[in-house]
């Protein structure tokens, strides 16, 4: 099972999906994002390059029940995609289905704003988050809202992904 912490910039995903990882001793995979650096101009190139490795990244992943946690996935390439361009790419569902995880926490941006040379939404989490509620309902995903401290939030998604994998 492939879980993926999604949300607003600062919500709490790479913290999260850190220590869900080292309290279900399994598999982390990091947001692409992180690991290939982006200049502040960059384009709509730029972020399909990301969306594309993501998905691979994501993909990589499947084929055995083993959990997995990823930090971001598809949804916050939607997002970020439709806020910054107005557009996704002629091939988005093909992506979508690539990088296609079985299980979403949506982080609620309610803990204090980190700033980051990546975060470009400082005082718009709360609309943000609205958007990844609608692209998580567009494609009917499974998913449980994440919200509270850092000790609350952990101690909700470790009991949701539990509580997903007993149903699986």
């Amino acid at each position: 099972m492939i879980v993926s912490l999604t949300g607003p910039e600062s919500s709490g995903k790479t913290y999260l999906a850190i220590q869900i990882a080292k309290a279900l001793k399994t598999a982390y995979l990091p947001e692409a994002s992180r690991m290939f650096h982006l200049s502040s101009n960059y384009t709509f190139e730029d972020v399909y390059q990301l969306a594309t490795a993501q998905a691979k990244m994501i993909d990589s992943l499947k084929g055995n029940t083993e959990l997995k946690i990823v930090d971001s996935d598809m949804i916050v390439y939607e997002v970020w995609f439709q806020e910054r361009f107005q557009q996704l790419p002629n091939n988005w569902s093909d992506l979508m289905e690539l990088g296609r995880v079985d299980f979403h926490l949506l982080c609620k941006p309610d803990i204090p704003w980190e700033s980051d040379a990546l975060r470009e939404n400082a005082l718009d989490r709360d609309r943000l988050y609205e958007s990844y509620l609608k692209v998580l309902h567009k494609h009917n995903f499974t998913f449980e809202m994440i919200e509270g401290n850092k000790k609350v939030r952990l101690s909700r998604c470790v009991q949701s992904i539990e509580k997903k994998k007993a149903t699986r």
